[in-house]
């Protein structure tokens, strides 16, 4: 009776797939998915009647039960046999979000359901962290880029709950601009609860970091470094070789740079070029070995097997604060093939982070950004030129003082006009600059040509210290704005560089699943119905190409015309 109520509720119906029982319900096949209920009650109401009939028409009834239960297993509708809703993985959330390029159209709604309510995202160019849902959101929409610029993930880690990439800006024909590096947590549903992010510093210090170190430093003893207990360790995980690297190998002083690849590529932010091979690794990283008071904390690291981005503190004796940065790590073959070190600027206060912001979109105007970075540099030019003009005033006031202030002549005509220039050393320092900001000698006109000594020293002075100076400072200027365009070429280069490598590396890895046989060609035909894998591989790299256009490069790769592409060709 039950089966029969439930009949008549659902208007279809399910017919028999085996001969009923005598006295059992009639039923017909599934067709929407209510008919899983019927299945559902169906069997229940078989068990009783199972229960309660003589065991002669069990074996009948069991026949019967099975093949209906059968049936509806095959037929059920692909919702209910859909697989529950799994957790997205780290990097697919990256994609989802930052891989849309922060555009000044970004759909906002997306973010606020991907983040979790108690996020909190470190944005390292701000002082304080973005804390809960709204927060984060408003801070994305302080993010969004202008108009025709947008942000490409360049390496991205593997993963599940958490994953690091790089990426940069670009505008529409203009190319690469601002770099950075980003590591992301999901919690157990799937949501956002963690970011770091940091672009690369502004203004590169170099070299004079590792001074700044040893400085803050010297007076700190050198560490006390324990002996590795057994025999070193070789992994080959990303996430293995980092956690040794920084555990074991850091505390012992041991050999880091084993872990590297001959053609490694390091890019300390903090540098204009980065580091190529492991020779040049191996000396970078001794001189850093070799600052005692500074200790490199490590904080998380991404869950990846061939690359992942790790956060981590850096700890200076004697400082209040630590350095905060990230890291990215790229690994072939068990050794790391290639890095990316971003660490944190050490002041940041509002201005500065207006500036960072304008300068990230200043920065693909390449003029506009080199006179950016030369009034910068020139302000720094300004610093030592004064403090060289400040040494030749001196002198020259001293000089002056000397022979004319402090002469003891009273019968001299112009005595009085040299006490009132040239009386002390700071009044006579205060008149010499006036003479190298504004070269007027009328004043001293009677004076001069009654000393001809006086004469040939001020003609001189103004030469030197008003012409000479300005042009020192203009040189100083130009020619580092030439150094770090050349600086900028050649980082560039080594990006495209690594880039064309990787490219490579993935071409070979789609022309290996085509080719299933291993014979390391493949006809061009096949190769053509990847076309759309291709292209979207392509704008993952961000080259610029017209999609009509990749017919015709199937053909150029076929330059035989055997209508046979080898994997050479290919990539």
């Amino acid at each position: 009776m039950a089966v029969q109520a439930l009949q008549a509720k659902l208007p279809v119906s399910i017919p028999p797939t085996a001969p009923a029982p005598p006295g059992s319900p009639k039923l017909r096949s599934f067709g929407s998915e209510r008919s899983f209920v019927t299945a559902v009650v169906t069997s229940a109401v078989l068990r009783a009647c199972r229960a309660a009939r003589p065991r002669a028409r069990r074996s009948a009834l069991h026949a019967w039960r099975r093949d209906v239960l059968g049936t509806a297993l095959v037929v059920l509708p692909q919702s209910c046999l859909a697989a529950p809703n799994t957790v997205r993985t780290a990097p697919d959330v990256a994609r989802s979000l930052w891989g849309k390029g922060l555009r000044s159209d970004e759909d906002l709604a997306r973010w606020e359901a991907a983040v979790a309510s108690d996020c909190v995202y470190e944005d390292l160019y701000y002082a304080e962290p973005a804390k809960g849902k709204q927060a984060v959101v408003e801070l994305i929409r302080q993010k969004l880029l202008p108009p025709k610029s947008h942000l490409v993930i360049d390496s991205l880690s593997d993963g599940s709950s958490s994953c690091g990439f790089t990426w940069h800006i670009e505008e529409d024909g203009v190319g690469i601009g601002h770099r950075g590096l980003c590591f992301v947590r999901l919690n157990s549903a799937g949501e956002v609860a963690y970011v770091r992010d940091l672009g690369e510093p502004l203004f590169k210090a170099g070299e004079l970091t590792e001074k700044l170190l040893e400085a803050l430093t010297k007076d700190q003893p050198l560490p006390e470094r324990p002996v590795l207990s057994g025999p070193p360790q070789t992994p080959r995980m990303a996430g293995s070789i980092v956690k040794y690297l920084y555990g074991d190998v850091q505390k012992s002083g041991g050999d880091a740079v084993r872990f590297y690849a001959e053609d490694v590529v390091y890019e300390d932010m903090n540098y204009e070029v980065p580091f190529v091979g492991k020779k040049a690794v191996d000396g970078f990283l001794a001189r850093f070995q070799n600052i005692q008071g500074v200790t490199f904390n490590l904080e998380e690291v991404s869950d990846g097997e061939e690359a992942v981005g790790f956060t981590y503190t850096i700890q200076i004796a004697g400082q209040p604060r630590g350095i905060r940065g990230i890291t990215f790590y790229k690994v072939k073959d068990g050794k790391v093939c290639y890095v990316r070190d971003v660490p944190e600027s050490a002041t940041k206060p509002p201005p500065v982070q207006q500036l960072a912001r304008l300068l990230r979109i200043v920065r693909f105007l390449k003029q506009l950004y080199l006179l950016a970075y030369g009034f910068i540099e020139g302000t720094m030019a300004v610093l030592w030129v004064t403090i060289l003009a400040s040494f030749m005033l001196y002198i020259c006031a001293v000089i002056l003082v000397r022979a004319y202030g402090k002469n003891g002549n009273n019968d001299d005509p112009y005595h009085d006009f040299f006490e009132e220039h040239f009386g002390s050393i700071p009044i006579t320092m205060f008149a010499l600059f006036e003479l190298i900001t504004a070269p007027d000698l009328a004043p001293y006109k009677a004076a001069m040509f009654a000393n001809p000594p006086l004469v040939v020293f001020l003609v001189i002075f103004i030469v030197l210290g008003s012409f000479g100076i300005n042009g020192l400072l203009v040189a100083l200027i130009n020619e580092s704005i030439l150094e770090k365009n050349q600086a900028r070429i050649e980082a560039d280069r080594i990006d495209r560089e690594f880039k064309r490598k990787d490219l490579q590396q993935r071409c070979g890895e789609l022309f290996d699943e085509l080719d299933v046989h291993h014979n390391r060609v493949l006809p061009r035909d096949e190769i053509r119905q990847v076309t759309e894998q291709v292209a979207l591989l392509l704008e993952s790299f961000g080259v610029n190409f017209q999609r009509a256009d990749l017919d015709q490069m199937f053909y150029v790769m076929d330059y035989s015309d055997t209508g046979i592409i080898e994997r050479s060709e290919f990539i």
